[in-house]
């Protein structure tokens, strides 16, 4: 399944601090060629913004157009404002498939490797496997397991008042949130990832979290002012 449209706003938050990936309507089921590799789609859908080169370009792709959305999502979180931001939609699209962004000084090593390689302009060098997430540096001291079954704390939890409650929440939310997120296999990384993004848009503890992750809490903008 490739989702097409990940940005920050598709994320939401239950009660309890766990998150999921929300808004499935550009998603797409790809089939499998021969031998077993996922095949392509050619639609142009989603936010500008995120879009990946490979479909401004209206060629072929895959799912390596998440990947890229996910890089967009954490230089956005890094530095509150997008990578290939400008004054108009032309020209921010134009840069987003000519120009290579200007990324952030002062970041750990592994956080500007994992940057650079989910922002690849070419879909055959770009990080885009779940594996190769898990692997890299910046995600040494996460729980993958403990993370997909919930166990891990969140290092916020909204206070809700009756009211609130009332009007927004149903006994059903907290298990439509993670049916929504592990929706498909395919779509556990994307969970991980937008742990990280509400973490990011409301705490700036970064005591919580260890590694690259406690980094990127610290250079984090507050998104209700953004």
């Amino acid at each position: 399944v490739v989702h097409r449209d990940l940005k920050l706003e598709n994320v939401l938050m239950a009660g309890s601090g766990h998150v999921a990936v929300s808004d499935f309507g550009a998603a797409k089921q790809l089939r499998r060629e021969p031998g077993g590799t996922l095949g392509t789609t050619t639609t142009v859908v989603g936010t500008p913004a995120y879009m990946a080169p490979e479909i401004l370009l209206n060629v072929p792709y895959g799912v390596g157009c998440d990947w890229w959305a996910l890089g967009v999502m954490l230089y956005t979180m890094l530095e509150g404002r997008l990578p290939f931001d400008a004054p108009n939609e032309a020209k921010m699209l134009w840069r987003i498939v000519k120009a290579k962004p200007h990324y952030p000084e002062g970041v750990q090593e592994s956080t500007s490797a994992l940057l650079r390689a989910l922002l690849q302009k070419r879909p055959e060098t770009r990080l885009a496997s779940f594996d190769a997430l898990r692997a890299h540096a910046f995600f040494a001291s996460i729980d993958w397991d403990a993370l997909a079954e919930l166990r891990v704390e969140p290092p916020f939890v909204p206070t809700l008042d009756d009211e609130w409650k009332e009007n927004f929440i149903c006994d059903k939310t907290e298990t439509f949130l993670m049916h929504a997120a592990f929706a498909t296999i395919t779509t556990t990384w994307v969970f991980a990832l937008a742990c990280l993004c509400v973490m990011v848009s409301i705490s700036k503890r970064c005591e919580y979290l260890p590694g690259g992750w406690s980094e990127l809490l610290s250079r984090a903008v507050d998104f209700k002012n953004y």
